[in-house]
C-alpha cells in the first residue's frame, strides 16, 4: 500500500503548520510512524522554488517539495501529477499496488476524482483526521512500550510534553 499525503493539510490539522521548520517536524513524525511498517509513504509539501526537491528518507519514505513552475504551482498539482502516473509505464507507480491519497482538501479531492474517472483507476482518498487517529494510536502504543521499559518519570514527562505539543 502506498500513501500519498498532502503534507501541508496534515500539518494544518496537527496545528504545526505555522511553526518554524514544521516540515522537518512532520517528516520526523511520519518517519517514526512508518518505522518497521510495510507501507510506502510519499509526503508532498508546497515547494518554494522552481526546481522543487525529492528526498528519499529510506526505501519506504519519500519527501517531495513541489516545484513552482508553469506546470506545477502547489503540492496539490504535484499530487495530481503523481495520481496521473499511477498504473502507467512508470515503474515507481505500478498499477497492481493500492494507493491512498490522504487529504481533506475538497478541491484536491475533486481533482483526484476527475483523474480517476478519466483513467479508470481505483485510488482511494482518506480523510486527514482518520490518518491522524492512526498516528495517535501509534503514539499511544509507543508510550505504553516506553512505560514497560521502565523509563524514569522525568523521561516519560518529557515525551508526554512533546506529544502534547504535537496534538494541540
Amino acid at each position: 500500500m502506498t500513501y500519498i499525503i498532502d503534507a501541508n493539510n496534515l500539518a494544518g490539522k496537527l496545528k504545526i503548520l505555522g511553526e518554524v521548520n514544521f516540515d522537518k517536524k512532520l517528516i520526523r513524525i511520519i518517519k517514526d510512524y512508518n518505522q518497521g511498517k510495510g507501507r510506502q509513504i510519499m509526503l508532498v509539501f508546497d515547494g518554494y522554488d522552481s526546481m522543487g526537491d525529492k528526498i528519499v528518507i529510506n526505501e519506504k519514505f519519500t519527501v517531495i517539495y513541489s516545484p513552482r513552475d508553469r506546470y506545477c504551482s502547489s503540492a496539490d498539482d504535484k499530487i495530481c501529477e503523481l495520481v496521473e502516473r499511477i498504473g502507467g509505464s512508470d515503474k515507481n507507480f505500478p498499477g497492481n499496488n493500492e494507493y491512498v491519497i490522504v487529504t481533506e482538501d475538497n478541491e484536491l479531492i475533486n481533482r483526484i476524482e476527475k483523474i480517476k474517472e478519466q483513467t479508470k483507476q481505483s485510488i482511494k482518498t482518506e480523510a486527514t483526521l482518520k490518518f491522524i487517529e492512526r498516528l495517535r494510536k501509534r503514539w499511544e502504543e509507543e508510550e505504553k512500550e516506553l512505560e514497560n521499559r521502565g523509563l524514569e518519570d522525568r523521561q516519560v514527562n518529557k515525551i508526554n510534553k512533546e506529544l502534547l505539543k504535537i496534538w494541540q
